[in-house]
């Protein structure tokens, strides 16, 4: 099949499910599940994907970008909320499981970035709890505060030499790392939750309830693609410009 042969095909897939994906986006997505791929290395990706410097590969062509991704439809925010609700009630899954899931499902973050908290981004002052994905530091509520206080004190891969003093949130098997991104995702998908449509749908409903600058600076994310998912869900918050950033007045006219 030819570029072109290809590229109607794809017109057509469009047409069918209402989207507007490019075929940049379809190997933004292809390299980006590579790259998490465990029985890949970064210069595998790079063979494939036929960059001349790994640093193309993994510093530039990788970074995840909400605007070049294909993926899955969000869940419903009933379900988002039924998934919320028997995460914060029930003992199963396992504590790391539930955690994880939560941080997803309540503050739509992808697991590379959950992966990334350490301790030192779980806050506490005067009884409060809060963790820091952005600036400022996003509040934990009950009973969620609690479950994520629990899993600090039991955290998993913590018995041998090299990882005993680990500050990851979610320590991985291998010395001074933290757990991988596709083993997350397997527990995840073990335990019925849908990884990357339950963030959508976070995320979604985080733009109807305050203005996408504001999510995406508490949350961490680029302001560019918090504003695109804010303009898809129909946000009320549209208009809204941040403080330091009014359009200037016009002048014209002016004595």
């Amino acid at each position: 099949v030819n570029y072109e042969a290809l590229r109607a095909v794809f017109k057509r897939v469009n047409v069918l499910l209402g989207a507007n994906y490019s075929m940049h986006d379809l190997r933004h997505t292809a390299a980006l599940r590579m790259s998490r791929d465990e029985s890949l290395s970064m210069r595998d990706v790079q063979t494939i994907l036929g960059h001349a410097h790994l640093s193309t590969t993994a510093d530039v062509y990788l970074v995840e970008d909400e605007a070049e991704v294909i993926r899955p439809a969000p869940i419903s925010q009933k379900q988002r909320l039924d998934l919320l609700q028997g995460l914060l009630t029930s003992e199963e899954p396992e504590l790391l499981t539930r955690v994880a899931a939560i941080l997803m499902l309540l503050y739509a973050q992808p697991l590379t970035r959950i992966l990334s908290l350490t301790l030192d981004d779980v806050l506490q002052e005067d009884g409060q709890v809060a963790i820091r994905l952005g600036d400022p530091p996003a509040p934990v509520p009950e009973p969620f505060a609690s479950l994520l206080l629990r899993h600090m004190s039991q955290r998993l891969n913590l018995t041998t030499a090299t990882n005993a003093g680990a500050r990851w949130l979610f320590p991985g098997r291998r010395g001074g790392q933290p757990m991988t991104p596709d083993t997350l995702e397997r527990r995840l998908r073990l335990a019925g939750i849908p990884a990357r449509g339950g963030r959508g749908a976070a995320l979604r409903q985080l733009v109807l309830q305050a203005p996408a600058p504001v999510i995406a600076t508490m949350l961490g994310y680029s302001h560019g693609g918090t504003a695109q998912v804010a303009a898809q869900a129909g946000s009320p918050w549209s208009r809204y410009a941040p403080a330091g950033h009014a359009r200037p007045r016009s002048t014209e006219g002016s004595s």
